[in-house]
């Protein structure tokens, strides 16, 4: 592995986090889209209660299977990365265990430090590996707590019109008593 490949891998891990790093801003973009999406609908829409809370509900459940497929998608990228890494790696060992075995006896004491060299370099890519499936996992979780609180979110603001529209019918029909006396 020459200095270019090594410049090249790390290119490749300075892209991945970089795309990891916008992915996070979408979702975020996403959620806050939805929830501001969601408030103007409520306060302009000319529907009864009824109907908005099921269209509150409706857009909620959308805006959460947006999230969740978003971060499946950079769940399997960050997945997709690591594992590269790791197959690459795995297979340039055999090559090099081959090459240091041509050079012989006189190269000795330099291919075990090649060879130890080889496998910190393994045993590393192993733990960037673990690294991108772990953070893979952890961006699923953010992504499904993040639906979670959208839809709970949601379900208060329906609670909070269901009261409002209540508030509004018992204003009115006071008012009407009223304008009977």
């Amino acid at each position: 592995m020459g200095i270019i490949d090594y410049i090249e891998a790390k290119n490749r891990e300075r892209v991945a986090r970089a795309r990891f790093e916008d992915s996070k801003k979408v979702g975020f973009g996403l959620l806050l889209g939805a929830v501001i999406g969601a408030g103007i609908g409520i306060l302009t829409a000319p529907k009864s209660g009824e109907e908005t809370r099921k269209e509150l509900a409706d857009k909620a459940r959308e805006a959460g299977e947006i999230v969740r497929d978003k971060a499946d998608e950079y769940v399997n990228i960050a997945r997709d990365f690591g594992e590269d890494i790791g197959d690459k790696l795995s297979s340039i060992r055999p090559a090099i265990a081959e090459k240091l075995d041509d050079l012989g006896d006189s190269a000795h004491d330099m291919g075990k430090k090649i060879n130890q060299a080889v496998e910190e370099a393994a045993d590393k890519a192993d733990k960037v590996k673990e690294g991108a499936k772990k953070a893979a996992e952890d961006a699923g979780k953010g992504a499904k707590k993040a639906a979670d609180d959208v839809k709970e979110g949601a379900k208060k603001a329906g609670e909070e019109v269901k009261n409002a529209a209540k508030d509004v019918k018992d204003d009115v029909k006071e008012t009407a008593k009223k304008v009977e006396k």
